[in-house]
């Protein structure tokens, strides 16, 4: 028996390798993670039976494991661009969540050159149908627009991806009497959260953190969990260089601030608990900033039912703002701290300066006001009550860092 001593080519047509079966091939595994991570393009181009086919198999596997969700398709198994298309679509709008409406107009919007028909079969899967052909506008052109439709859902649309746990999440409600605006709100206890499950969710936010510039850890931690869990993940964010913003309150609080977040947003009642005591005019309100930064916070800023109170900036670009804006006739104020901190993610996120992205916020709180149920905001909306926003300008008071 003679050997020619030539190494055994792995890879066969037809077959995927498994990452056991990859040698030496992790730096380019990791270059297509971050791809991944960072929505960015990547052409993988090689010979024949180098491994490409494996090795996107590979990374989107791990990919699917950290929560991504993941499209993948062979198009020379469609006969024609106008039906890789309409798969791609509808992959993409089987992974988004949501009420079926919301999907439907998400899709819509996105990809309203293709006039998008959406159907629903009785397991509640959805099917994209497109309204053009290739035949109308050429088939590159079409598939270029379903791409481009695809990138907007991930921009645009809130692609979500939760930690799935054995409990069932909680209801909270909230009652509003449209007589008088009175609201009373019911918030159930919520699910105990072992610490596996907590072990999944962190792994899944610190993978896709590696793609993040600014992560907001908020909300009450859940019965089963330790307070101190923000405090970790803030420590593990700032080491990946990501900007943490904390909105919580009682132990949770305390213990995050150790952990130096670079911003922290209580209401006016969280800071009175983080701090130990009440504010009952704005030295106190100004006291209570300074002591949240002195217990670990970067910057701190406390939301008002006018608006907020905030220190912000670095060194000697640190200062003190007090934003407000004229009251609005509310229809529901239930979750407008919420709408701020959303706002103020994104206007920080585009670059904007200290004030006006504290500016941005307070539209945006104000705004949400407006109408039923949490979390619902117009932004062109927001955008027009920026100018009646008001915003004060000091000094730091000496003393704080």
């Amino acid at each position: 028996m003679t050997s020619t001593g030539e190494p055994r080519v792995p890879f066969q047509y037809g077959r995927e390798l498994d990452a056991g079966e990859l040698v030496d091939r992790e730096r380019e595994l990791t270059e297509i993670a971050a791809t991944i991570r960072n929505r960015g393009k990547l052409f993988l181009i090689g010979p024949r039976r180098y491994g490409k086919t494996s090795l996107l198999a590979v990374a989107a596997e791990r990919a699917r494991q950290a929560g991504v969700l993941v499209l993948r398709y062979d198009a020379e198994r469609y006969e024609t661009l106008d039906l890789l298309a309409q798969a791609l679509l509808t992959g993409a709008a089987r992974g988004l969540k949501g009420p079926l409406e919301r999907v439907v107009g998400s899709v819509g919007k996105a990809a309203a050159r293709l006039r998008p028909e959406l159907s629903v079969a009785p397991d509640g899967s959805v099917t994209v149908a497109l309204g053009v052909s290739g035949t109308d506008r050429g088939e590159l052109v079409l598939l270029a627009d379903a791409l481009d439709a695809i990138e907007r859902l991930a921009e645009e649309a809130i692609l979500n991806d939760f930690t799935r746990i054995h409990g069932d999440s909680r209801t909270n409600l909230a009652v509003v009497d449209p007589t008088s605006n009175e609201q009373t709100e019911i918030n159930e206890r919520g699910p105990e959260v072992s610490a596996e499950e907590i072990d999944r969710f962190v792994e899944k936010l610190l993978y896709l953190a590696q793609g993040a510039r600014i992560c907001v850890l908020a909300g009450s931690v859940p019965p089963g969990v330790e307070p101190d869990v923000y405090a970790r993940l803030t420590q593990a964010l700032r080491g990946l260089g990501v900007v943490t913003i904390l909105d919580t309150d009682g132990e949770s609080m305390r213990a995050g601030l150790r952990a130096n977040p670079d911003v922290v947003a209580p209401n006016q009642s969280e800071a009175e608990e983080a701090v130990g005591h009440e504010f009952n005019d704005t030295d106190d309100r100004d006291a209570g900033l300074a002591a949240l930064i002195e217990m670990g916070a970067g910057e701190a800023i406390i939301t008002l039912p006018s608006g907020c109170a905030a220190i912000v900036g670095k060194g000697p670009e640190r200062r003190r703002y007090e934003v407000s804006i004229e009251p609005l006739d509310p229809v529901s104020t239930v979750g407008s701290g919420d709408a701020f901190l959303a706002g103020y993610v994104a206007a920080r996120y585009e670059g904007a300066s200290p004030r006006d992205c504290l500016a941005f916020g307070v539209a945006c709180g104000a705004e949400s006001t407006q109408h039923f149920g949490a979390g619902t905001l117009d932004r062109r909306e927001a955008e027009r009550l920026l100018n009646r926003v008001e915003v004060r300008e000091s000094d730091v008071a000496a003393g704080v860092a």
